[in-house]
């Protein structure tokens, strides 16, 4: 604008409509010197108002005369600059910020999510592995010894629980190979061995059967051990079994006489000690053919 308020020069899209106000007056009466700034606001627009200055420097008399004197410098009002900033506009950038930081604050909300889901992932995969494998182990079943990635505590425990496992699976091996020698030794053993849970046959090696007088085991497994013992004799089974049974107790050779089918009596001895088969609590009897 002149110093006459007439504009003399026009810039930018204004919608608000404040080109075709006049400065008011008032608003400029204070503006004297460059450091003077006016602002006003109306419904549509925020105006800044800052006058444009010239300055003088001419000296006074007495500066001619005397030497150190300062210069007073005058400044003459040619003009004001008006910047108007739509309320319009204004609000539409400030919503267009506000859209754009609420994306931003989306993104990286999501972000976050994505990320922390994954590093708890990853830090707890592990754990529930682990854990799965702990549950079977309980139930028995054979697991894998579990990968260990890290030196942190979930690091340590599958350590421990991976030498769990080999500790477990080499008493397993142990254990299989006892059996194996057992297993040997009551097969290829020349007197009959017996297992009888409620006076019922539930298993007998090979000279247990031929003792009895059966070409092989599954021939007298299930019947009771009665079946084939001497009528004056049975009260001696019924007696050693309870003995065992009930007192928890060994019963030394005792002589018993068993009749096969063929109707011929065998005359044997006969020993019992307390016994577990299948998870049931059994009488092993060892009979030794004395005829």
């Amino acid at each position: 604008y002149h110093a006459d308020f007439k504009i003399l020069y026009a810039k930018g899209n204004d919608s608000s409509g404040a080109e075709k106000d006049a400065i008011p007056v008032n608003a400029v009466a204070n503006l004297r010197t460059e450091e003077s700034l006016s602002i006003s606001e109306s419904k549509k627009y925020f105006a800044f108002i800052k006058p444009v200055m010239l300055q003088s420097t001419a000296k006074k008399d007495e500066t001619l005369y005397f030497e150190g004197s300062t210069a007073d410098s005058a400044g003459k009002v040619i003009g004001y600059v008006r910047i108007v900033l739509s309320k319009g506009a204004y609000r539409q950038r400030i919503e267009t910020i506000m859209r754009e930081n609420m994306v931003i604050m989306l993104i990286f909300i999501v972000s976050s999510s994505v990320i922390v889901f994954f590093s708890v992932r990853k830090l707890t995969h592990p754990l529930v592995k682990l854990t799965d494998n702990v549950k079977a182990l309980g139930k028995g079943l054979h697991v894998e010894p579990v990968q260990v990635d890290s030196k942190d505590e979930i690091g340590n425990l599958a350590s421990a629980f991976n030498t769990m496992v080999r500790v477990r699976e080499q008493a397993e091996k142990s254990l299989r190979e006892s059996e194996e020698r057992y297993r040997k030794l009551v097969e290829i053993s020349p007197d009959g061995i017996y297992v009888l849970q409620d006076g019922e046959i539930v298993f007998t090696n090979a000279a247990g059967a031929v003792l009895l007088g059966a070409a092989h085991s599954a021939l007298v497994l299930g019947r009771l051990m009665n079946d084939f013992v001497y009528r004056d004799d049975r009260g001696i089974i019924e007696q050693i079994c309870f003995q065992v049974e009930e007192k928890r107790i060994n019963v030394p050779y005792i002589q018993v006489r068993y009749r096969r089918p063929n109707g011929s009596l065998v005359d044997a001895e006969v020993a019992a000690a307390p016994f577990v088969f299948r998870g049931q609590s059994a009488v092993l009897v060892v009979t030794r053919d004395v005829t």
